[in-house]
This record gives C-alpha cells, sequence and structure tokens, in this order.
C-alpha cells in the first residue's frame, strides 16, 4: 500500500516560488531623517548634524563610507529653528534659517571622514525660551522635527584659591578642596572637571603650555525641576596620586623648570532628552548587549536637546584659579616626584 504525504498549498507555492526568484532580505527603502543637535546659549555657535539612513544589499559598512549615502544634497534640505516665547511655546517669536557649512574631516571611523557638513546658526538665543527644528526635504517633502527647553547654569560657589594642602613646612596635611553648584530648571544631570594647567620652560627660551583634566562623575538628578544643590569634594591625598598616575605621559624628566599655573573649574548641565540618550547608549556591562533605540525626533530618529557650558576660574589671574602657596611647594618637594620647582 502506497503511503501520500500531503503538504500545505502554501508549502507547494514557496516550492515553486523559490525557484525562479531570489529572496531579498532588505526591505524597499523609506526615507528617514537623523538629527543630532544639543543647543547651548553660552556658545556663539550652535550647529546640528543632519543625515539620512542607508540601505543596501551586502555589507552596510561599506554603505557607511560613501557620503551620498549618508549626506543629503544640502540644496534639497531646508533646516529652521523656530523660537517660541517661554515654556508654553505657544507664540512664535521668530524664524531662524539655518545654514550648511562643511568642518574639518572626521576622525578614522566606521562613516565617511569628507565632506563634514553640518547646519549652523550664530543668532544668539534666549535660554528663557524653547525651540523647535523642523528639517524638511524640498525634493520629497519628507520632514522631521523636535523641540527642547533650553537650560541655563550657575556659577559654583568655592574659595578663591584651590588648595589641597593645610599648614606650612613639617606641619603640611593633605585637605580636601569643595565647591558646590545648584541645578536650574530643566537640568537632569551634570558633570564637573578641574582642568590643571602647568608649563615647561627650557633653557632655550621655549615653553610648552600643558593641561590635564581630572573628570568627576556624571550626577543624574531626580528631577529637572531645579534647586538641587551637589557639593563636590576632591581629596588632596587623591589628587596627588592622580597626579603621579600621568607621570610618564604628562611629567616627563625632560630638563624643563615646570611650574604650575592654576586651575580651571569647568561644568556641563544637561536636558533630560540628552541626559536619556546618554544613559542607554552607555557602555554595559550586562549580559544583553542590544540596547534600545531612544529619539525625540518626530518621523526621524537622532537626539535634539540642550545643554550649557560654563568655566569658572580667576579673573585676576589671567582666567586662572590660583594654586595655594602650599599646595605649589608639596608639587616641588621630591616625594612626589613630578620635577616641578618652586616658587
Amino acid at each position: 500500500m502506497k503511503k501520500y504525504i500531503l503538504l500545505p498549498v502554501s508549502m507547494i507555492l514557496l516550492a515553486f516560488v523559490s525557484c525562479t526568484e531570489k529572496l531579498s532580505l532588505n526591505e524597499p527603502w523609506k526615507e528617514i531623517m537623523v538629527i543630532y543637535g544639543f543647543l547651548d546659549h553660552t556658545q556663539a555657535v550652535q550647529y546640528v548634524r543632519l543625515t539620512k539612513t542607508f540601505l543596501g544589499d551586502g555589507d552596510n559598512s561599506g554603505y557607511a563610507k560613501i557620503p551620498d549615502s549618508i549626506y543629503y544634497d544640502a540644496k534639497t534640505i531646508d533646516v529652521k529653528l523656530y523660537e517660541y516665547a517661554g515654556n508654553a511655546a505657544t507664540t512664535l517669536l521668530r524664524t531662524i534659517t539655518l545654514r550648511d557649512t562643511i568642518l574639518q574631516d572626521l576622525p578614522p571611523g566606521a562613516f565617511a571622514q569628507s565632506p563634514n557638513r553640518l547646519f549652523y546658526t550664530n543668532q544668539a538665543l534666549d535660554v528663557a525660551n524653547t525651540y523647535k527644528i523642523v528639517a524638511k526635504n524640498i525634493r520629497t517633502g519628507y520632514e522631521a522635527k523636535a523641540s527642547t527647553k533650553l537650560i541655563s547654569i550657575l556659577p559654583l560657589v568655592s574659595s578663591s584659591l584651590f588648595s589641597v594642602i593645610t599648614g606650612a613646612g613639617n606641619d603640611r596635611s593633605y585637605s580636601n578642596f569643595s565647591f558646590s553648584q545648584k541645578s536650574t530648571p530643566s537640568t537632569k544631570s551634570f558633570q564637573c572637571s578641574l582642568q590643571f594647567f602647568f608649563a615647561d620652560s627650557f633653557n632655550n627660551g621655549s615653553v610648552t603650555e600643558k593641561m590635564l583634566e581630572y573628570k568627576y562623575p556624571l550626577q543624574i538628578l531626580d528631577n529637572p525641576k531645579g534647586g538641587v544643590t551637589s557639593n563636590q569634594i576632591i581629596n588632596g591625598r587623591d589628587f596627588m596620586g592622580f597626579l603621579k598616575s600621568n607621570r610618564a605621559n604628562a611629567f616627563p624628566a625632560n630638563g624643563a623648570f615646570r611650574r604650575a599655573r592654576g586651575v580651571y573649574l569647568t561644568q556641563t548641565v544637561a536636558a533630560e532628552e540628552l541626559t536619556n540618550y546618554y544613559s542607554i547608549n552607555k557602555p554595559s556591562s550586562a549580559l544583553l548587549l542590544e540596547k534600545p533605540v531612544y529619539t525625540n525626533i518626530t518621523n526621524g530618529v537622532g537626539i535634539f536637546s540642550s545643554r550649557a557650558y560654563r568655566v569658572q576660574g580667576n579673573l585676576q589671574r589671567g582666567g586662572l584659579m590660583g594654586l595655594s602657596d602650599g599646595t605649589k611647594q608639596v608639587l616641588a618637594s621630591d616625594s612626589i616626584g613630578l620635577g616641578f620647582v618652586y616658587p
């Protein structure tokens, strides 16, 4: 007796189709704009990167190296920034047209290095207002948009001199240098750093200015309502240890007369969208390596948010915050071994 196997009609049809047509894993191409822009009212020029997604057969990393796969023709793109009064964003105050420009080539990486095209405006922004970006492809009618509130930044509260040493002579001991800052409305995170400036002077008259940066951890606030005070502390022993850990690269034994110049305290604050984007995309130690896509671009992908940057020093000392005499003495001591001289 013969046995028969009955196959579903769909499987039979698939068998015939697979003999005559190639199977494509790519979906039909769909225009998706990519926008990255972080408005900062403390800066003279605002830049926005505007690119497009790409899709092709084979290894797509090859397409990433082709500028036409990434960048739009600037003549076909209209980018406008709309400024609205206050946080309510109901009253339009002005319309700013962003122009395209070519900046220095990007460093080698996954994407094309040149041309490094961005859109920019040098119009001053008002921290009290809300800004909406609308980018439109004139040729296809496609457009993407997003909006953000600007954030202000308050000065740090600290002493006028950077000091991690108390006392003098044999009575010297390590101490803490502390400062604090208060968040403003719409601030979701902030990060501070201390930039230590010094110079190597040589017998031939040449001088090499140098800088070493000590970064504090990023702090994410529970809410962006403002009014949150953060106290930062740097321990003197830890700071000297940080300098010694960079001895090979920053403090070589080159015969120079090495003198400390002073420090800058810098702070960067970020709005909620930018903070969320950073939190999601930061390196992870979890087993699940795939990260969710976070974007606040309507009809596109990317991030349009705001941040602010401030440098705090001492204007009476050429912009730098001076170092206490005890701190300079310890830097020049043999126990530190960094090659500084005093005075």
